[in-house]
């Protein structure tokens, strides 16, 4: 018969600190702040003309898909030249086997007529559709790239923050932002080495807690057990 003996310290540990651990690990856990992601549908995806990152954002206004893209570190995307144009509408615009208008970074909120890029940059290119922009109702300032199926796609058209319809679409197509990042997104080491000291630290506290016990002569030692 094989007897499995467990060392005193981790039997006392088990019976005496149960409620001393738990409130290690909540330490710990709290400790480790892990940073908030927005709704992407897709990406990180490079753009291997310039090495930018894009994601597609899920369907929502402009000013909340913006919000969204500064979460990620960027701005919605600044379409500096033709390539980068078709290459954002080819990757993106049917995403899932669906039509989707894309919010770029451009918009003339600040004076009607004036557009300008969200992110601050200062390119010229410009891809409108025949008859725009043309502020329709007075409140269009938000420009998106037309969805497949569009005659006029994948030009250029302006609509007001929601769209219209149900808030973040063009009445049944999706309006989706896509993000642009020009700094290359950090890769996992930075989190994994944040983990790897939190569970550092929590053996540490369990070996703190137990070294505890023992000087406060709550841990029975195994030889006498009953």
């Amino acid at each position: 018969m094989f007897v499995l003996t467990i060392p005193y310290v981790c039997v006392s540990a088990l019976l005496y600190m149960k409620f001393s651990i738990f409130a290690c690990l909540v330490t710990v856990m709290a400790s480790v702040v892990v940073p908030m992601r927005a709704l992407t549908l897709t990406g990180p995806v490079v753009n291997p003309a310039n090495g930018h990152t894009y994601y597609l954002l899920d369907q929502n206004s402009w000013t909340a898909s913006e919000a969204e893209a500064v979460s990620l570190g960027g701005h919605l995307v600044t379409v500096n030249d033709a390539a980068e144009d078709v290459w954002v509408a080819s990757t993106f615009s049917t995403f899932g086997g669906i039509g989707r208008g894309l919010w770029t970074g451009l918009n003339d909120v600040a004076q009607e007529g004036a557009f300008t890029w969200i992110s601050g940059e200062t390119s010229a290119y410009r891809n409108w559709a025949t008859g725009e922009p043309n502020n329709h109702l007075g409140n269009e300032d938000y420009v998106h790239i037309l969805w497949p199926g569009e005659s006029r796609a994948p030009r250029w058209n302006d609509l007001p923050d929601a769209g219209y319809g149900t808030p973040g679409t063009y009445f049944t197509v999706p309006l989706n932002g896509v993000v642009e990042v020009a700094s290359p997104v950090p890769d996992c080491s930075s989190t994994l080495m944040l983990l790897s000291g939190a569970a550092v630290l929590f053996f540490g506290c369990c070996v703190r807690q137990v070294l505890q016990l023992e000087i406060d002569g709550r841990i029975v030692p195994s030889d006498k057990m009953t």
